[in-house]
């Protein structure tokens, strides 16, 4: 029976049974927790103060639960700056009983720990109406299905990468709630997280992050491309505020005296006594990415000519990245644009596979065929193959028919050499690719042909791959590729490149960009910043705002549809759930419209900083992340199937772009017929992309196939956090 009794104790039951029969803290460690909390508050409470700590878990239990209850129970005693009351249920959530309390802290909680919609919107109104909500360690590893929730506490926990030592920096040495550190950052044991959207900066006044300089920056699973990977932050909720600290998986951690004091300057400040400022720091460009961007310089030939010219260095993921060699003029023995790369995944460079475990074994992959209908990738291990075989490589060929099939390639990638390795897929539908148990790229779900990658430490040798794929229906397709990623050295980044039987070497490093070739052929080049000339553009008079602007306030979506776009408070609105349109229609109309398009380095094509801005629901100029690219007509600025931009005139990615936009509406007969196709006049970021177009019909995504002489302006969502601000239209 007792074998019995341990088998049913399995998910949420066993945690809610580890819950109940938690241990009580021995009596050693409460001496230490004693030992490390501060003697007295930072600021005395204005009134007395409660503060309610809610040990509730429905997934993983961490054994600090009772410690960090029992720290901030002797916390609240000994300095006097709150009463702390513990509960182990969801009980306290009750409105009635939850606004008994100035704050409530999330203690390690995780999963979906209610869904009571009435418990959810008292927790929300109980923050923005004023009052304060705490997270510690795995309070952003709940409520995964309540987006809000993951709003307002910060983010979402997507792995934790480190479990040992790391070095921790102040990214605001001064802040209040950095009082504990005396200025100094500081090495500290314990389990990191790292975060997904809504995780942001723009939204998020971060005051901890790992220290790249004392931490271990090649760890598997590390997915932040811009490496930013925060442990401390706070923010203001409505009316309310919000401090979350990720440092709390270990016991020791509450025998830690700095840290136990900046859990206090954090409850303080939760709960409205310890005054500090929660003003979002958007990380930079730069900080994100410190090589993308525009270079100018000079470039000499073989006949000892300079010539200015540019080049636009592109992150491709994984520490990969493209130079592209703009000379403004020809000069003998330069190519009228060339490329240089640092290495790494691309997806045109096959992998070299084999059968077997033996770096010289037989080339190709095994495979299994499955036939059904999915959304996503199935569980192959629970499927029967309809067939088994081998080929040479990652091929959809073995097929049985054209649409809701799946493939399951094994076999083994040989590396060559120590180092880190980019891979990637590109696919219609969803797949995902494995090194060994590791998975390393995730391309699952429903779309066209979209490319993902992904890096991963190996050793020299023969490695256990595994790709997976399936497609539901319409076109298919499977690519994969990758290589070694170029390591920095003192030099910098090493570059390579050949154009016209001309080989290039170059370095990145700092704002230098420079490199040589034989016959004297060389670069000098360095980094600079642009900016579109018509960004933050007033409105005239006389003008329809649909989007206001002022810098450090959420914007009004009263003029849109879509109540699920975010307004964030760097005062723009962020893609939701589904397109957004206006209210109102226009004809022929003046437009003014910013965007920005996230940094997705290892996404490629149309997966790669996606929306769109369609006027009259029907005319689609694309968003897309396109810097560096020779533009097609599904690049950014292109009018599908109908016009390339006259020039790329992107700016990197992270950037605010300008779209200012003269549209002519069709003109009718009479009798309904089409006088006159719609035209359009095109400046990206100043620069005229299309002068005067005629469209002569809809493009894809439409609202309608016909002409129409009025109708409102959409933002598309392509399932990318682009964002918009200061959007206008003169009518």
């Amino acid at each position: 029976m007792r074998h019995l009794f341990f088998l049913l104790l399995c998910g949420s039951a066993l945690t809610a049974a580890l819950a109940a029969a938690e241990a009580p803290v021995p009596a050693a460690d409460v001496a230490r927790i004693e030992a490390a909390v501060p003697v007295k508050a930072t600021v005395p409470p204005a009134r007395p103060r409660k503060l309610l700590v809610v040990n509730v878990c429905k997934g993983f239990y961490h054994d600090s639960i009772p410690y960090v209850a029992k720290a901030l129970e002797i916390m609240g005693q000994k300095t006097g700056a709150y009463a702390a009351t513990v509960a182990q249920d969801v009980s306290a959530f009750q409105p009635d009983k939850l606004n008994e309390f100035d704050a409530v802290c999330f203690n390690n909680t995780t999963g979906t720990l209610f869904d009571d919609p009435a418990i959810k919107e008292g927790l929300l109104r109980f923050v923005r109406g004023g009052k304060g909500i705490v997270g510690i360690h795995a309070a952003t590893d709940c409520f995964y299905d309540w987006p809000e929730f993951g709003r307002m506490m910060g983010g979402y926990f997507d792995g934790h990468p480190w479990n040992e030592n790391v070095g921790v920096k102040l990214d605001d040495p001064q802040h209040p709630l950095n009082a504990a550190f005396d200025g100094q950052g500081f090495v500290v044991a314990d389990e990191i997280y790292q975060f997904k959207a809504p995780y942001s900066r723009d939204m998020l006044r971060v005051i901890l992050s790992l220290d790249p300089n004392k931490t271990d920056m090649k760890k598997g699973g590390m997915n932040r491309p811009d490496g930013d990977y925060a442990v401390s932050w706070l923010r203001n909720f409505g009316e309310g505020r919000v401090f979350y600290c990720s440092l709390g998986h270990r016991k020791e951690i509450l025998f830690n005296k700095p840290i136990l004091r900046h859990y206090l300057d954090g409850i303080q400040f939760a709960l409205g006594d310890l005054k500090a400022d929660a003003t979002p720091v958007p990380l930079s460009p730069r900080a994100a990415d410190p090589h993308m961007g525009f270079y100018e310089g000079t470039f000499s030939g073989t006949d000892g000519k300079t010539v200015k010219g540019e080049a636009r260095v592109i992150a491709e993921g994984g520490g990969r990245y493209r130079a592209v060699l703009l000379p403004a003029e020809s000069t003998a023995g330069l190519a009228a644009r060339f490329d240089l790369s640092s290495g790494g995944g691309d997806i045109g460079t096959p992998l070299d596979v084999r059968k077997t475990a033996a770096m010289d074994g037989p080339k190709g992959v095994k495979f299994e065929y499955y036939e059904g209908d999915w959304d996503k990738l199935p569980d192959f291990n629970a499927l029967a193959p309809i067939k088994t075989g081998e080929c040479d490589y990652f091929d959809l060929k073995p097929r049985g028919r054209d649409d809701n099939f799946g493939f399951r390639f094994t076999g083994f990638v040989v590396v060559p050499a120590d180092g880190t390795y980019e891979f990637a897929t590109n696919s219609d539908d969803g797949s995902r690719l494995y090194i060994g148990d590791k998975l390393v790229v995730d391309n699952d779900g429903l779309h066209g042909e979209q490319t993902m990658s992904g890096t991963i430490g190996l050793k020299k040798g023969a490695h256990p791959i595994t790709v997976t794929f399936f497609e539901k229906g319409g076109g298919e397709a499977l690519r994969v590729g990758g290589g070694r990623v170029v390591e920095k050295t003192d030099d910098g980044l090493a570059l390579e490149g050949e154009v016209d039987g001309v080989k290039w070497k170059g370095t990145l490093k700092g704002d230098a960009l420079q490199g040589a070739a034989e016959g004297g052929r060389s670069f000098k080049l360095t980094y600079v910043e642009r900016r579109s000339p018509t960004l933050g553009a007033q409105p005239p008079a006389g003008a329809k705002v649909l989007l206001p602007w002022e810098p450090g306030k959420e914007p009004s979506l009263a003029a849109w549809t879509n109540a699920n776009w975010i307004p964030l408070p760097d005062g723009s609105m962020q893609v939701g759930k589904g397109d957004n349109k206006t209210r109102e229609g226009f004809g022929d109309a003046r437009y003014h419209i910013e965007f920005m398009c996230p940094f997705m380095p290892s996404a490629r094509g149309q997966g790669r900083g996606n929306s769109g801005v369609y006027l009259q629901d029907r005319y689609e100029v694309q968003v897309l992340d396109s810097f560096g690219l020779v533009s097609q007509d599904n690049d950014c600025g292109g009018i599908y199937r109908v016009a390339a931009p006259k020039t790329n005139a992107c700016l990197p990615p992270l950037r605010w772009q300008t779209y200012d936009i003269d549209f002519k509406a069709a003109k009718f007969n009479a009798d309904g017929s089409v006088a006159a196709n719609p035209r359009i006049t095109v400046k990206h970021n100043g620069v005229t992309i299309h002068e005067d177009l005629e469209i002569p019909a809809v493009t894809g995504g439409a609202a309608g196939k016909e002409h129409v002489t009025r109708a409102p302006l959409r933002f598309q969502d392509h399932g990318n956090p682009v964002r918009f601000r200061n959007v206008w239209v003169v009518d």
